[in-house]
């Protein structure tokens, strides 16, 4: 019975009524009953209702629950009625519950299109709780009524819903069954794959296994049928089971695995009516094991009915065990129970094989004549290629298809043809063969089959040894699939992907492989696939490969190559520790192969990585009985035993190692960059004579000139370091005579240059920062630089201008740009070339604002300007300095200028405060200037008295000549304005007497005389 939900079609009607009558209590006690289950009561006092109160406004309501019991208790006719008479009713609260069990009722009638209708009625309430149910019952009876298409909709709307718990399974269950009866085979197979996922334990497992491994049958996919079918363990499903899986098996290839299926098929269910089929293809397949004993034992039981095929097979198994004559009689009653045309030629042939085998001729060729003759000659080409006489299948196979060129076997010689042509290594004619052959069978439709197999991978090999890689590719790929499954399919398959990879097309090859391996991965080229496919990955991927090569076939010839590739690998990716054991265990489990000396070397390698180096020169060094030096690897362990030595500082292990290599390396820049390290190490140990004597030896082998110039750098920088200037001099003469502009050359130039200004020789240091300072040097802007500073320590200030200034015009974006722009400034301002000056150091303080210079940059411009009477734009720079750099070193004298700025612009009380902060910073040669100044402001305006002060007090306070002649001048001047001509005279005097060569005498002299 179809039921769903049933307490919830129970739902209590409690509906509001005023003073209840006797029909609202016979109501409800017949409610109340149908709650308790007590269903044959609720019929009896619901028919007593409809009886006594026809008028009563729950007479309808009555009658549904006399519906709903009825239904309870089976009566699906009379409750179908009942519920029909509801649907009829309009607005009947409960006319889609109606609906729904009228719909259940002839469901379980066998009323399947009525039910639909009813089921659909149902679902058409949008929202309804009944919806869902109903949808799924309308497709049970689509089901039934064999309307699959419209069935596996409904099932889908059950399982796209959300709150589809009650049904889901059985939906997916009709899903599935639904696709497979439209012969939607993949369908089929994910709709039961998904089944069981969710419901794995379910009891309808076996039987969708089952269904699962039709499907896969259906669509030619033999090893995941018979996945399925070995997941049927019990129940009604499981003959059916063992009887598909000994097809798959079949399909497979692996007869006695089918065989097996077979017999427990019979063994436990004798009775069962697929056991007569079960029984001949067992006798077949131990056949096909040769177990022919067995077989013929199998095709005696009991089960087997007797007829021409059977007797063929039992011929058969009398062949393989040798009874000929049986055989012979088995042929002869199979000949005789009147066979099918296809069987019949089956059996003539076999009489004419088992007649050639045992010597009778005559009679074999009245065998093959019954086929009219196209048998016998196919016949006699095969017994031929059997008995290794290709020419001679080749030759009747050529005559047979000359002769029935559409005959029905010639398809058939044409396979044999290029067999024995392929036989013969006559390729492009077995190509042909092969080709047409296939062609023959792409026209037939019947591009399936082991022997398309067979032609198909046997045109790839003609078409792989003729070079011609795309045809092989093709042919492999298309020999690979199909239902079929032979070793030629793995073969095909790892065929095909050396032809794409020939090719060129690495993808296709890639794939290719991985499938081969994914499918056969114990076969006999899986090793090869292996090595392969790590070949076209890099680092953690392609070891994986080469892990997995070495691990399943450590026997195979690819294991050392592998285990050698592996170790590489690992020294691609850093993993030192894991590659020299690989490395290790090359040389432990394979002591005679050719790989051993790169494993040692590999080893070493890692060794060398790990930072092993004592192990790593340990390796190395009688390494020349498994690698002559002048071998590449050879080479390459006496370049590896140089670094090692390197890193332990043992000059004397490399000096060992250098002396060969440098003889037999032939490659300049690894003869260079080992001559590098050897000096180098030579000279951090202070044996700077060894050091250069390397140097030298690798300078007489190079020829190149950029290599020799290198050479001569490295020369030059021994020579430095061992305090040979004039050696380091004559190597950069040569390396600058070769490479005058080469970064390496101009770099060691630089700094034989900082050696020899360190020493004062400040005219050589010149001549090798100029060196230096070559376009594409990287101390180029540091050479013109500390160019500048040696010429400025000669007092050649517009030189050095000059090289200041050729670095701020050839490198804006040196970090030195800002200080050379300062001083390029200096050196003009020291040659009072203020305009210069001050283009220079404005440049600098409008680009490099925060400049570590730009104290003294403003400082030095506000003077320019002043010197150059520019007081506005002078006091404006050192206002900037003073409030920017309150605690600079010059400050005093700043303000000192600052305050002449300002009283030449007539601020003078601004110029005062500016003397006066002078005075507060400075009790020295400043302090003094700046009294002069005060002096001047007071007598400008005409304060001769405070200038006189002033100016008194320079000339008694201080010491310094020019100044304080300069005071007893002004003195002198300020005691005229007041009259005191002879006071005057006297200071006069004093100037001249104490400091004649200053520059206030002359004045003070021709006041004198006037």
């Amino acid at each position: 019975m179809f039921r769903v939900c049933a307490t919830a079609l129970s739902v209590v009607l409690l509906t509001g009524f005023q003073t209840p009558d006797d029909g609202d209590d016979q109501y409800q006690y017949l409610f109340g009953l149908q709650r308790e289950g007590m269903h044959e009561l609720v019929v009896k006092e619901a028919r007593a209702f409809l009886r006594d109160y026809p008028e009563h406004e729950k007479i309808d309501l009555a009658r549904y629950r006399l519906a709903l019991s009825l239904f309870e208790l089976d009566q699906f006719e009379t409750a179908a009625q009942s519920f029909t008479a509801l649907t009829a009713l309009d607005d009947f609260e409960f006319g889609q519950e109606s609906w729904f069990r009228l719909g259940q009722c002839l469901l379980d009638l066998g009323q399947y299109s009525e039910a639909s209708t009813a089921f659909e009625r149902t679902a058409e309430g949008k929202g309804d709780y009944l919806s869902l149910a109903a949808t799924f019952l309308l497709g049970e009876a689509r089901f039934q009524e064999g309307e699959f298409e419209r069935a596996s909709r409904a099932y889908a709307l059950v399982l796209s819903a959300d709150d589809n718990d009650e049904y889901a399974r059985d939906a997916a269950y009709g899903q599935s069954w639904c696709a497979f009866r439209l012969e939607r085979f993949d369908a089929a197979a994910r709709h039961v794959r998904s089944f069981l996922k969710t419901w794995s334990e379910d009891e309808l497992a076996d039987e969708l296994n089952h269904l699962l491994g039709e499907a896969e049958m259906a669509l030619g996919h033999p090893k995941e049928a018979l996945a399925a079918y070995r997941s049927v363990v019990q129940g009604e499903s499981r003959a059916s089971a063992l009887h598909g899986a000994g097809f798959a098996l079949a399909k497979l290839g692996d007869h006695l695995e089918a065989a097996r299926s077979f017999a427990t098929l019979i063994d436990e269910y004798p009775s069962h009516p697929l056991c007569e089929e079960a029984a001949l293809h067992l006798g077949i397949h131990l056949i096909e094991v040769d177990e022919h004993q067995n077989a013929l034992t199998a095709l005696h039981l009991p089960q087997v009915k007797l007829s021409p095929e059977l007797y063929y097979w039992r011929a058969r198994a009398h062949f393989g065990l040798g009874e000929h004559e049986p055989a012979l009689q088995a042929l002869t009653h199979a000949r005789e129970a009147n066979p099918s045309s296809e069987l019949a030629e089956r059996i003539d042939i076999a009489r004419g094989d088992l007649l050639i085998k045992l010597g009778r001729a005559e009679e074999a060729s009245r065998a093959y004549a019954k086929s009219e003759s196209e048998y016998a000659l196919y016949a006699a080409a095969m017994a031929h290629f059997r008995a290794d006489d290709h020419e001679g299948a080749a030759r009747l196979a050529s005559l047979q298809l000359e002769r029935f060129p559409t005959g029905e076997y010639s398809r058939h010689s044409q396979l044999t043809l290029g067999e024995a042509l392929f036989a013969l290594e006559n390729y492009e004619a077995a190509l042909e063969a092969f080709r047409t052959y296939l062609s023959g069978a792409a026209q037939s439709d019947d591009s399936g089959g082991a022997e398309n197999h067979q032609a198909r991978v046997r045109l790839g090999w003609c078409a792989f040894l003729l070079e011609d890689w795309a045809v092989a590719a093709d042919a492999f790929a298309k020999a690979s699939v199909g239902p079929d499954v032979s070793p030629l399919q793995a073969e095909a398959l790892y065929m095909e992907a050396r032809a794409r990879d020939k090719q060129g097309r690495v993808e296709e090859a890639e794939r290719a492989f991985v499938a081969y391996l994914e499918h056969y991965g114990d076969g006999v080229y899986a090793a090869n696939a292996l090595m392969s496919l790590a070949g076209y990955h890099s680092g953690e991927a392609g070891v994986r490969y080469l892990e997995r090569l070495v691990r399943e076939f450590p026997a195979s010839d690819e294991a050392p190559l592998a285990l050698n590739e592996w170790g590489e690998r690992l020294l691609d990716i850093e993993r030192f520790e894991d590659s020299r054991s690989i490395y290790r265990r090359l040389r432990v489990e394979y002591p005679n192969h050719e790989l051993v000396a790169a494993a040692t070397y590999g080893e070493a390698w890692a060794c060398f990585a790990l930072g092993v180096d004592e192990q790593s020169i340990e390796l190395l060094r009688d390494f020349d009985r498994l690698a002559a030096p002048s071998t590449t690897l050879g080479l390459a362990a006496l370049e590896l035993r140089i670094f090692a030595a390197d890193r332990m500082g043992r000059g004397e292990l490399a000096l060992q190692a250098w002396k060969p290599f440098a003889s037999n390396c032939s490659d300049e820049d690894r003869l260079l960059a080992c001559a590098r390290t050897v000096a180098g190490l030579l000279e951090r140990s202070e044996d700077y004579k060894s050091a250069r004597a390397v140097m030298a030896e690798a300078t007489r082998r190079l020829q190149l000139p950029a290599n020799v110039a290198a050479a001569r750098v490295e020369g030059a920088w021994l020579a430095l370091s061992a305090k040979d200037l004039s050696g380091a001099k004559s190597e950069l003469t040569e390396a600058l005579s070769i490479a005058p502009k080469e970064p390496a050359v101009c770099e060691a130039a630089f700094f034989l240059g900082e050696a020899r200004y360190e020493q004062g020789e400040d005219a050589e240091a010149i001549k090798w920062y100029r060196a230096a300072a070559e376009e594409g040097s990287p101390v180029a802007d540091r050479a013109l630089y500390m160019q500048g500073f040696a010429r400025l320590r000669q007092k050649e200030n517009q030189r050095a201008a000059a090289s200041f200034q050729e670095l701020v015009d050839r490198f804006d974006s040196s970090d030195l740009m800002g200080e050379s722009l300062y001083l390029v400034g200096e050196a003009h301002f020291r040659d009072e070339r203020f305009a210069e000056s001050t283009r220079a150091l404005g440049r600098l303080l409008e680009e490099y604002p925060g400049h570590s210079v730009a104290s003294k940059a403003l400082y030095r411009l506000g003077v320019a300007h002043c010197r150059l009477e520019q007081w506005r734009a002078g006091r404006s720079a050192l206002a900037d300095l003073a409030r920017r750099f309150p605690e600079f070193e010059h400050g005093a004298d700043a303000e000192l200028w600052r305050g002449r700025a300002l009283a030449a612009e007539g601020s003078s009380r601004a110029a005062r405060q500016a003397f006066a902060r002078v005075l507060k910073r400075d009790e020295g040669i400043y302090a003094a200037r700046a009294r002069l100044e005060l002096g001047q402001l007071a007598l400008a305006e005409d304060d001769v008295e405070t200038a006189l002060s002033e100016f008194l007090k320079v000339a008694l306070l201080f010491g310094y000549e020019e100044e304080v002649a300069e005071a007893w001048l002004m003195s002198g001047q300020c005691l005229e304005l007041q009259g005191k001509s002879a006071q005057a005279r006297e200071q006069y005097k004093s100037l001249l007497e104490k400091y004649p060569n200053s520059s206030s005498a002359d004045e003070a002299l021709r006041r004198l005389e006037r």
